[in-house]
């Protein structure tokens, strides 16, 4: 997928503009000024491979490798497992991007997962704080057989040079 870039970008898009629809003086709203302001949203491009597979108990994992190492960042580690309805096993290749500073990501995250896979297919993961604010999403082309949508708690870990 040669335009993958693009969905990645159309994807964090299609997220700020939901938070922007947020009631006025919603937490949602509250929690994403950092993005909502244009002029002040920094970008921290990274890429690795995604993982996702289960029956019943599923688990997820992502290193995911910075492309400017200045913040003294190499790499941040996404994992998540539970319980549940999964049926299926996807690898991707990710690229995409964190909106906060690598150096000031939390331990704990909330994590939305959308594929689509019949052999080949698409896979998002967007990145949130457990108050809500977006932390990063990114994008790839999926390989395996999964077809739906997961959500819930995970682990960030910051892997520094």
């Amino acid at each position: 997928m040669s335009n993958l870039k693009e969905i990645n970008e159309k994807a964090l898009q299609a997220q700020i503009d939901e938070i922007r629809s947020a009631p006025k003086g919603s937490q949602i709203l509250a929690a994403n000024q950092h993005v909502l302001e244009a002029s002040k949203t920094s970008v921290w491009a990274g890429a690795g491979e995604l993982s996702l597979g289960g029956f019943i108990w599923w688990t997820t994992s992502c290193n995911l490798v910075l492309t400017d190492f200045s913040t003294g960042v190499k790499s941040v580690e996404f994992s998540a497992s539970g319980t549940g309805f999964m049926l299926g096993a996807v690898e991707s290749e990710l690229v995409g991007a964190f909106v906060v500073d690598p150096n000031t990501l939390p331990e704990d995250c909330h994590f939305s997962i959308g594929s689509g896979a019949v052999e080949e297919g698409v896979v998002t993961l967007f990145l949130l704080s457990t108050k809500g604010s977006i932390i990063g999403n990114f994008s790839g082309p999926a390989e395996g057989l999964d077809v739906g949508s997961m959500y819930g708690s995970g682990k960030l870990k910051v892997k520094r040079l």
